[in-house]
């Protein structure tokens, strides 16, 4: 099947052609050796197919790359750029590029990597920052080798993570932030004109949201409200599977007052780290004046797993309640349940 257009009098480029096999949709394109090549898009859907062969037509006509600078940008371009972490990944990028891009493919070994993340701890990057980092170029590498540039992956350095040191609000913490927030809000709101939400309000749901739900940051922005009260979140907004909260009483009335907020939909729509900055900023004065300066927004999703826990809920349950990629991730706050071994004692007594 064919697919071509034309705009103004001006042909543009026609759409990759399309086979069907089975239920499963191909595609023909040609590499940067001008050479043709049928690919299965692994598309049952037409539309999605188009956009699949789009996408390996951008992939096969690009030139072989030599360099660990061409690898990482070519990833960039074709994977993350489409990504929610796109601005993270391109300051990521851009880093390695100017420490190790210049790098031959063939150049970029273990004992390589190794010095390079030697160099990085003592100069006081962490551990999990440095993780991160050997997981870009992983993922460049890989994406190489399947293109044929690269023979075989090197193994890369990998370092363990203190997740133990974990940092919870208190409930005498949390009632400080909220009640700063509170005061701050009814000050805030003698000044406004009518109908307009007060932004000290608007912090004071959020907090309170996040401490209930366990959310990241991001995912305050991309939820929606079920008929039975449950926070939704659609698979491809956020880093997990698709999941559904159940909302507590406080934090159902502060989700519907976000979702009316002004403030909400202002910063639903900014980029890269604005929404992060004009929160945490907020947040900061707030934990400042409450005598916990030391908490970051992200503590509430860590004071929500360790409450669930305290409480005896599941590793299990809390792993699925809070989206984590596996329970393995949950089991940092295994410590906090001391009552689990006499529970499973008192199981078998029974």
């Amino acid at each position: 099947m064919a697919h071509s257009a034309s705009m103004g009098g001006k042909r543009i480029q026609p759409r990759p052609r399309l086979y069907q096999r089975g239920d499963v949709w191909w595609c023909d394109v040609r590499g940067a050796d001008g050479k043709r090549v049928r690919i299965s898009t692994g598309q049952t859907d037409e539309a999605l197919a188009l956009q699949a062969a789009a996408q390996l037509a951008e992939r096969h006509s690009m030139p072989a790359v030599q360099t660990l600078h061409g690898a990482l940008e070519r990833t960039y371009k074709l994977h993350w750029a489409r990504m929610r972490c796109a601005t993270v990944m391109r300051n990521v990028v851009n880093l390695l590029q100017r420490q190790l891009g210049p790098l031959h493919l063939h150049e970029v070994t273990f004992p390589r990597l190794e010095l390079y993340c030697a160099q990085a701890m003592d100069g006081g990057i962490k551990p999990a920052t440095v993780n991160r980092r050997m997981s870009a170029i992983g993922k460049a590498l890989k994406d190489a080798v399947n293109r044929g540039e690269l023979a075989v992956r090197p193994n890369l350095p990998h370092y363990t993570e203190d997740n133990q040191k974990e940092r919870y609000l208190s409930a005498e913490e949390e009632r400080g932030i909220l009640e700063y927030m509170a005061t701050q809000a009814k000050i805030e709101a003698i000044t406004l004109p009518a109908g307009r939400h007060s932004t000290w309000q608007y912090m004071h749901d959020l907090v309170v949201f996040l401490l209930d739900t366990g959310f990241r940051f991001s995912e305050a922005f991309t939820f929606t409200l079920t008929a039975d009260g449950c926070a939704d979140l659609t698979s491809g907004k956020t880093k997990s599977a698709r999941r559904r909260v159940p909302l507590t009483p406080r934090a159902l009335k502060a989700a519907k007052a976000m979702l009316a907020s002004f403030e909400h939909q202002k910063l639903k729509h900014l980029l890269g780290k604005k929404p992060w900055d004009w929160c945490a900023h907020r947040f900061g004065r707030a934990t400042k004046a409450a005598g916990c300066p030391d908490v970051s927004l992200h503590t509430l999703r860590h004071t929500c797993a360790s409450r669930l826990v305290q409480k005896g809920v599941a590793i299990y349950v809390v792993s699925k309640y809070l989206g984590h990629s596996s329970v393995r991730v949950t089991e940092r706050y295994a410590k906090l349940n001391t009552g689990q071994l006499r529970d499973a004692m008192k199981a078998l007594v029974g």
